[in-house]
């Protein structure tokens, strides 16, 4: 620092003509000083630097000392120390260099100090630290990426599993496989429960309408519907059987006689008589009006079925219907395979040998011979 009165025009020790007036001092910063070599310790390779400039726009210091002295054209930086303001702005220097500058003011004297480094420089250890923490959480992100995937497909396979049976319902052992679903969380296990008893539902509604469908409806033995469903089976299986078909003996004069109701009564009624004379696993089939055909199971023979039938003709002789009184039935007793080579030929020859008994004076049996 160098007083007032020297001469204005240093020449050697670096003063630049044309300076503005001094008041009681000039601050000198060209030559080698403490705060020179403080503040040029900031200029490193990558280019940044600080300077210091003062109100007048004048450079009080800059690592070029060729630029101290130097009053500095339009800069949005020294702008803004002008204004008094401290912070922060992206410029470009006088080499054309793109800078992050920090700014700030120094109240006691008005100058202003200014910090550069070149904006490329200052990414470059942002993508420095960027990959380094990239490559240091990369493993940790892995592995939690893969603990969610696990997780997701551990909370998501009972859900698929749920899903899947229901889109299936009405496939045989769904209830069974939903059972085995293992609902390991509280939402998933109320689905689970909710679905099996939706299929409890839905099977009891199914297995109900095919009774009805399958179901006489006066007699609650089986329609044609049933009969030939049970015949289906049979065939599959090549399982042989007996088959009985009877008649009532003059049921259209019960009818005329004494009103349909009646003749519903007798029906009934001769039903629960054939139940009764059948074993459990016997089939009793209403196939139409007045007529019945009675199945009998396996390695049943045409002998056996006989034995049955005459049971029952006694049966439903010895039955009184309230107002019709006794009424008698017609037999008719094939067997397979007897007797036919198949479940419809039996039939038919059962069917032949009840016109036979009727035609040869009712109230009999007519096994084929």
């Amino acid at each position: 620092i160098t007083r007032g009165n020297q001469p204005r025009s240093a020449g050697a020790s670096g003063h630049r003509q044309g300076w503005s007036p001094f008041c009681n001092r000039l601050i000198y910063l060209k030559d080698k000083s403490i705060l020179s070599s403080l503040l040029g310790e900031h200029y490193y390779e990558d280019e940044s630097y600080l300077y210091v400039v003062d109100q007048s726009r004048r450079l009080l210091y800059h690592p070029d000392p060729g630029r101290v002295g130097e009053v500095v054209g339009a800069n949005v930086v020294i702008d803004a120390i002008i204004r008094g303001e401290n912070g922060r702005q992206r410029v470009v220097n006088s080499r054309g260099v793109d800078m992050l500058a920090g700014f700030a003011l120094v109240p006691a004297t008005g100058w202003g100090i200014v910090a550069q480094r070149p904006f490329d420089a200052t990414l470059a250890g942002l993508n420095d630290l960027t990959w380094k923490v990239v490559r240091n959480t990369l493993p940790l992100g892995a592995l939690t990426l893969i603990f969610i995937w696990w997780f997701t497909r551990l909370i998501s396979r009972p859900l698929w599993q749920l899903a899947d049976g229901a889109q299936h319902m009405d496939r045989e052992g769904t209830a069974d496989k939903l059972r085995n679903v293992r609902s390991w969380y509280h939402e998933a296990l109320q689905i689970k429960r909710a679905m099996l008893v939706g299929i409890g539902l839905v099977n009891t509604k199914i297995g109900r309408l095919n009774r009805d469908v399958q179901t006489d409806p006066l007699t609650g033995v089986l329609n044609r519907r049933g009969l030939d469903a049970v015949l289906d089976e049979w065939r599959a299986e090549a399982r042989p059987f007996a088959a009985i078909a009877l008649d009532i003996d003059h049921f259209k004069r019960v009818n005329d006689t004494f009103g349909h109701d009646a003749g519903d009564s007798v029906l009934r009624n001769l039903s629960l008589t054939i139940q009764s004379c059948a074993r459990e696993a016997d089939i009793v089939c209403r196939l139409g009006g007045e007529e019945f055909l009675l199945l009998l199971l396996p390695s049943t023979s045409a002998a056996s079925a006989a034995v049955v039938a005459e049971r029952l003709r006694r049966a439903a002789a010895q039955d009184l219907v309230d107002p019709v009184g006794r009424i008698t039935i017609s037999l008719g007793v094939a067997a397979l395979p007897e007797h036919g080579a198949d479940a419809g030929m039996v039939l038919r020859m059962a069917d032949e040998m009840l016109y036979e008994a009727k035609n040869g004076g009712r109230n009999r049996v007519v096994v084929a011979g």
